[in-house]
């Protein structure tokens, strides 16, 4: 019975020993698959968070990008519109005149002297209550800088500005906008009245206008054109 115990003893322990290490095996690779899987979802959160950060870099650089090209289309608009409407204008301008002039002379050659004498006579002011609506507008914004302001220059500068009256980015002047002031020396001091000079001397009598309309938030182009001309001396030349 003892020899029984004595040899059975190797044989029982071999098997559990086995069983316990398998189980120990079984705990360290669970063990070690954890760790892994730790490590490399730790590691994949972070290119995720270099990628997202990378992403918004690149996000802000070509919302930046747009912005610039943005203004840019919108500056370009600015001076395509005023500059197309000032060609459109003078060829208006230059066939009513031609239009007048052939029509005062038939007039003339064929009309009775005192025909004559009234189309010579023709007033070149017009009162306020024979004005529309809009230009009555024009004139009283102007009468507020000006109040001997003749309603028929005031007119003129309607007449040359046209359609530009019509949207809200050139019916008005921004004296902040560099580029809007160039638009406005070029196309009205140099081309409309004729002044010649450098562009630093432009953009001066530019912005002396602006100072002089500080006050508006909103600087009417009409009354602004018209100051221009004022302190050129040019109102005649309208």
């Amino acid at each position: 019975m003892t020899t029984t115990k004595l040899l059975d003893r190797p044989i029982i322990a071999t098997p559990v020993k086995a069983v316990r290490s398998t189980r120990r095996a079984y705990l360290g690779a669970l063990g070690f698959g954890y760790d892994f899987a730790i490590a490399r979802a730790e590691k994949r959160r972070t290119q995720i968070t270099e990628l997202f950060g990378e992403l918004i870099t690149r996000g802000e650089g070509l919302e930046a990008d747009a912005k610039v090209l943005f203004e840019r289309a919108k500056t370009e608009a600015r001076e395509l519109t005023v500059s197309a409407v000032d060609t459109v204008e003078d060829v208006v301008e230059a066939v009513t005149d031609a239009v007048e002039e052939v029509t005062e002379s038939k007039l003339v050659t064929k009309a009775a002297p005192v025909t004559a004498r009234k189309v010579a006579a023709k007033p070149k002011g017009v009162s306020l209550d024979e004005m529309s609506d809009d230009l009555r507008g024009y004139v009283e914004r102007v009468q507020k800088y000006d109040a001997m302001a003749n309603p028929a220059m005031v007119a003129k500068i309607v007449t040359h500005l046209g359609i530009a009256l019509r949207s809200r980015d050139t019916k008005f002047v921004a004296c902040s906008d560099e580029a809007e002031r160039k638009t406005v020396a070029e196309s009205w001091l140099t081309k409309k009245l004729g002044v010649t000079a450098d562009a630093a001397a432009l953009d001066a009598k530019v912005m002396a206008v602006c100072e002089m309309m500080k006050a508006d938030r909103m600087k009417d182009r009409v009354t602004f054109y018209y100051l221009i001309a004022k302190n050129e001396g040019l109102l005649g030349k309208l």
